[in-house]
């Protein structure tokens, strides 16, 4: 479960990449290149013959100087590095990001927000598309956001949301919440978790979700992806892409998912199906997995386990945050009262678990004090 706390907005969490354990290096910037020309020995031009007055005959005339070899040319300078792509570019750049709503992007305290970004050290903000309620925040083409009612008014005018965006030099991130679709699950009850006959399961916030096995959920998800990218954003994210982990579980039903195969393999299939749609999209990918991936070995019966995502997105991005540690996890008593030591541990982890995979770790960090009761200077 994601817990948010507003920042003067409904929610407000910094995600950063990992300081210190993903390095950001410097653009090589290319070799000036001198091209230094050839120059040729101009030839001697041959004596004049010697006039004499008297009767001896003259002197023949001196044969004409050899020309001069032609100067050897200059070896050329070594050939410059070519500049990195726009991909080498953002993968080696920290994020720091203010995660902002739907709502909050639509309206002009949306500009409040970016102008403090830009001011502070952060560099980055991750933007709700489409939420966990299933709605889709702006004016989408994509034909199944009209046929299943999913437009909500909310960004009135993205394009310009993003531009301001370009003029402060802000990294622009667009939130997709997958697999938690009520408003999908409504419009689609074929599509949806069921609980028995034609009832639609909710988890314990009342909220349905739909199929995770399902193509035509993965399809809907990606054309929503491929349209976020094509209106300027810089990196599309993924979010609950598992198995519903709270609720009366056992009385779930699938109409896709028939438990033929571990629930890990759906989910390493999405995203494997993420990545074949995405590598012609000039965009970054990353996806929201939870903090424990990076300690624990099996899918917590969600599905998620980093090392299957971790192939397929540019970067993951755990949700450590303290509070949600159980108590006596690293021998501490309340988690919640040592983030730094919790914080570290977990990114230590996940970071030894990702070598040799495509994705960097870029973890969401807790904004808010659930959990801790005592207070410090």
């Amino acid at each position: 479960m994601k817990i948010v706390v507003a920042l003067a907005v409904r929610a407000a969490l910094v995600i950063v990449t990992c300081c210190g354990l993903v390095s950001c290096r410097d653009e090589l910037k290319p070799a000036s290149t001198t091209i230094v020309a050839p120059v040729a020995s101009k030839p001697a031009s041959p004596a004049s013959p010697v006039s004499s007055a008297s009767s001896v005959p003259p002197a023949p005339p001196a044969p004409p100087a050899s020309p001069a070899p032609p100067a050897s040319p200059a070896p050329s300078a070594s050939p410059a590095p070519p500049a990195p792509s726009k991909r080498q570019q953002l993968l080696n750049t920290e994020v720091r990001a203010l995660y902002i709503t739907s709502w909050t992007a639509g309206i002009n305290r949306f500009k409040v927000l970016t102008d403090m970004v830009s001011r502070s050290h952060l560099n980055a903000v991750v933007i709700d598309i489409k939420d966990s309620t299933g709605k889709v925040g702006y004016d989408s083409k994509v034909p199944m956001v009209a046929q299943t009612g999913a437009h909500e008014k909310r960004i009135r005018d993205l394009a310009a949301v993003l531009k301001q965006c370009r003029d402060k030099k802000l990294y622009t991130i667009a939130r997709i919440a997958v697999f938690q679709d009520p408003n999908l699950a409504k419009a689609r009850p074929d599509l949806a978790v069921g609980s028995g006959g034609k009832q639609i399961w909710r988890d314990r916030k009342g909220l349905a979700w739909v199929d995770p096995a399902s193509k035509v959920v993965w399809e809907y998800n990606l054309a929503i992806a491929k349209e976020a990218a094509a209106k300027g954003f810089d990196e599309v994210q993924f979010d609950y892409v598992r198995f519903p982990t709270d609720g009366k579980l056992k009385t779930m039903t699938y109409p896709v998912y028939k438990h033929d195969v571990p629930k890990h393999e759906i989910i390493r299939r999405f995203f494997q199906y993420v990545d074949q749609q995405m590598s012609p999209v000039d965009v970054m990918t990353s996806a929201d997995i939870f903090g424990l991936t990076t300690m624990v070995d099996n899918d917590m019966n969600i599905g998620q386990r980093i090392q299957d995502v971790a192939d397929y997105v540019d970067f993951v991005c755990p949700m450590i945050y303290p509070s949600h540690y159980p108590h006596g996890h690293l021998g501490l008593k309340n988690p919640a009262e040592h983030p730094y030591r919790v914080i570290y541990d977990a990114s230590l982890r996940g970071v030894m678990r990702l070598e040799g995979k495509r994705a960097r770790m870029r973890p969401w960090l807790q904004d808010f004090k659930l959990g801790r009761h005592t207070t410090r200077g």
